[in-house]
């Protein structure tokens, strides 16, 4: 009479050893006993049977390059994400680079413009220097020493740059409207001074 037969399964807990799964494995199919049971699935079609979860004793004896490859994978994705960091820090460092660059540009554009402006406020004082030789009068002079000291206040909050203000026409500059204004100063005195004088003498 024949009879229904079904697969047979070994069951464990979730949390048993892997050291007393693989001793019931090498029990199985390591002694005589697939001898006993002829109808024991050997060991090659067991790997293969999919029909529950396998536990993770079961997946070492039948595999046991399985650690090995693990460990190869987890290698093989530590390098990918070294040559990553790599990529990002290579990355990082080509955008500091070009900012960095771009600062120092930005600067000597910056200390062009105003070299080119203490250029201009020489120019003008040197002006003012020229056109007050030809003034005699002291309100007319006082007028020529405002423009003076204008022209320093506005080249001292306009030129800020350290590079600037280190160079040497910078401090010829500074030199030159103190040595102005007091060549100003003294001609308004001196304009005063004439002026009395030609009061007193004048005829009563």
């Amino acid at each position: 009479m024949r009879t229904v037969a079904v697969t047979a399964l070994l069951v464990t807990k979730a949390d048993a050893s892997d050291d007393l799964v693989r001793e019931s494995l090498v029990t199985l199919y390591e002694t005589n006993l697939p001898a006993s049971y002829p109808g024991l699935l050997p060991a090659k079609a067991a790997k293969e049977y999919n029909a529950a979860v396998m536990h993770r004793g079961v997946v070492k004896y039948h595999d046991p390059a399985a650690a090995f490859k693990r460990v190869s994978q987890a290698l093989e994705l530590l390098s990918k994400s070294k040559e990553g960091l790599f990529g990002v820090l290579a990355a990082g460092l080509m955008v500091w680079g070009w900012r960095r660059r771009r600062r120092e540009q930005i600067a000597a554009e910056a200390d062009k413009l105003q070299k080119q402006q203490l250029d201009g406020f020489i120019g003008r004082t040197l002006t003012v220097e020229l056109e007050q030789m030809e003034v005699t009068e002291p309100e007319e002079l006082r007028a020529y020493l405002r423009q003076v000291t204008h022209i320093k206040q506005e080249a001292l909050k306009e030129l800020t740059s350290e590079k600037v203000r280190g160079d040497q026409l910078f401090a010829i500059f500074l030199s030159q409207c103190a040595a102005l204004s007091e060549k100003i100063q003294m001609r308004m005195i001196y304009a005063r001074v004439s002026q009395h004088a030609v009061c007193d003498y004048s005829p009563k």
